[in-house]
């Protein structure tokens, strides 16, 4: 969708599904997510232009799961009319997150208790986009017909990526 050069670009993987998309954005803040979203709501099905075969894409896959405890809300009592009796008694959060070769996958659950590299050619040097995510970059899903995505991650470590 838009590259500036091999440290700053934002990516659309195709899908087979075209109800959802999936963007990798890499050289923008890793703590500002709302600029990101910004950037990516900013392009049309007009701004994008395909990858050729001089290009070389290369990431890691990546794999997420996470659980978070919201220790902080447990035994709050509610504040809606006619609910003022009952409580947190547990709220958690789980979320699943998969990326390789062959797609990505996202589960969510939450509970209120209640390959592709181009070789060089021998011939005159080709120009190429290196579409290389090897530093902090931007994992976002959402569905076709939202701005809002339902799925954001920043990777900014390797606890959660695998060398492919």
């Amino acid at each position: 969708m838009d590259y500036t050069d091999q440290d700053h670009f934002i990516v659309k993987i195709k899908l087979k599904d075209d109800k959802d998309e999936i963007f990798l954005a890499k050289g923008l803040d890793i703590n500002n997510p709302d600029y990101m979203i910004n950037q990516i709501n900013s392009y049309n099905g007009n701004d994008l232009e395909s990858l050729n075969e001089n290009d070389i894409f290369m990431m890691p896959e990546v794999h997420l799961d996470y659980k978070r405890d919201y220790d902080e809300l447990k035994d709050l009592f509610f504040r809606n009319k006619g609910f003022e009796e009952y409580y947190i008694k547990a709220m958690y959060e789980k979320i699943k997150f998969d990326i390789n070769n062959e797609g990505a996958r996202v589960e969510n659950e939450a509970v209120i208790a209640v390959d592709c590299a181009a070789m060089p050619s021998e011939e005159a040097p080709v120009e190429r986009k290196l579409i290389i995510l090897d530093k902090p970059f931007w994992i976002v899903m959402k569905r076709t017909d939202s701005q809002s995505p339902y799925f954001i991650l920043g990777v900014n470590n390797t606890s959660i990526m695998e060398k492919n």
